[in-house]
């Protein structure tokens, strides 16, 4: 299963607060955001939603993959690849946006 993983997932995991955090452990693979930034500020455009958010979904959209978050407002305006994690998360080729470069 491929999959990526919001940023407050990631959190949730590390800080062991969630129910599947004991079993959930990602290999995460960083992304550059510069090539990613077009289509994550037409998509916050459009949707009303943060860029910085926007940017898991325009990843999620291109990888052909589900993006795991808890973010109210992307599970709203990006139901057709946004979901709620299931109390299990595994996953080899999880991605996670890197911010050093292109960052927004």
């Amino acid at each position: 299963m491929k999959a990526l993983i919001d940023t407050n997932v990631v959190a949730y995991l590390l800080f062991g607060t969630e129910a599947f955090a004991d079993e959930a452990r990602a290999c995460l693979e960083q992304v550059e955001t510069a090539t990613l930034c077009q289509g994550a500020l037409l998509r916050a455009i459009e949707s009303g939603v943060s860029a910085d958010d926007t940017l898991f979904v325009e990843l999620a959209v291109r990888s052909a993959c589900q993006l795991a978050t808890f973010d109210k407002a992307v599970l709203k305006a990006f139901s057709e690849v946004a979901r709620r994690p299931e109390s299990r998360v595994s996953n080899d080729h999880a991605r996670v946006p890197s911010s050093r470069e292109g960052a927004i």
